[in-house]
């Protein structure tokens, strides 16, 4: 077998059995490593025999471990931390990180990819959840998030159990009374603010997903005996895929396929040209708050 085949194979073999592999580098023989990248970013120079057993590669491999560091501690906290003064070198060793609030703290790269961060934002968390006021909740929860919200007093208990939030533009959703005195929010607010997925993030999924169709924004009517409503969306995918998620029956409007950028920007000008149309449907599902009333079809 010739090596142009033996890479072709070799290629063939990631692309199937670790899809959340990237490969970077040709493949020479089993002893030559080569470089591949995961979904989080961190790059590896690992040897092909491993792969070949399945095996995915470790930190100790990754070439930009300070980078994948960074890309974990963000999918455990979010944007809350400042990463800028982190140089990793290995889980023993403290890593700098710059709290917003209360400054510079160190801690072990493990402990924070297991959730733990700022010790006095903790002791303010452990103050937050010893409110038990539901007058004394709102009071703050206002001061927080600048009167947005509404809050059902008859869902309350304390800080400590999740509270009925009403959102102005998405309605009804609950979330832990501490977290939202954090600054936390209604999510679909937050999914809007930065585009739901980013749009790298969106490309990355889809190139990496067995379900992978073509990127696509849709329209469609969802019904059933008591409700009919227009959902707005963007999936790469199958349509009929996308719908079987969700517990309405379905009949296809509009199907635009173009590059993802275009995708992306379309979806988000319809949502933001239309929030006056706008409707809530009495069953929930994933993607509930891109849906409005038959009205918007005589502006889309």
């Amino acid at each position: 077998m010739g090596c142009g085949d033996k890479r072709k194979q070799f290629a063939q073999y990631i692309e199937n059995n670790l899809p959340e592999l990237q490969l970077l580098d040709s493949y020479i023989n089993s002893r030559t490593k080569v470089k591949v990248k995961d979904t989080l970013g961190g790059i590896y120079l690992v040897n092909p025999k491993d792969l070949l057993n399945g095996s995915l590669p470790s930190v100790r491999s990754c070439l930009n471990k300070t980078e994948l560091f960074v890309n974990k501690s963000k999918l455990v906290h979010g944007e809350k931390y400042n990463y800028s003064l982190v140089d990793y070198f290995h889980s023993k060793q403290l890593v700098k990180i710059i709290c917003p609030t209360h400054g510079l703290f160190e801690q072990l790269p493990n402990s924070h990819l297991n959730g733990s961060g700022c010790n006095k934002c903790g002791d303010e968390i452990t103050i937050i959840k010893k409110t038990t006021s539901f007058d004394e909740f709102v009071k703050q929860a206002n001061k927080i998030h600048n009167n947005k919200y509404k809050y059902v007093q008859l869902a309350y208990v304390n800080t400590n159990n999740r509270v009925k939030i009403v959102c102005p533009e998405h309605g009804e959703f609950e979330q832990k009374g501490y977290s939202h005195l954090q600054g936390k929010g209604c999510l679909e607010c937050a999914k809007e603010l930065n585009g739901g997925y980013k749009l790298k993030d969106w490309v990355r999924i889809a190139n990496n997903s067995k379900e992978f169709d073509s990127f696509k924004l849709y329209i469609v009517k969802l019904y059933n005996k008591k409700e009919s409503f227009i959902k707005i969306g963007r999936t790469f995918t199958t349509i009929k895929k996308r719908m079987s998620l969700i517990p309405y029956k379905f009949k296809v409007l509009k199907v635009i396929e173009d590059t993802p950028e275009n995708i992306y920007h379309k979806e988000l000008a319809l949502q933001r040209n239309n929030k006056r149309f706008k409707y809530s449907p009495s069953i929930n599902f994933n993607g509930k708050t891109e849906c409005y009333n038959l009205k918007i079809l005589n502006n889309v």
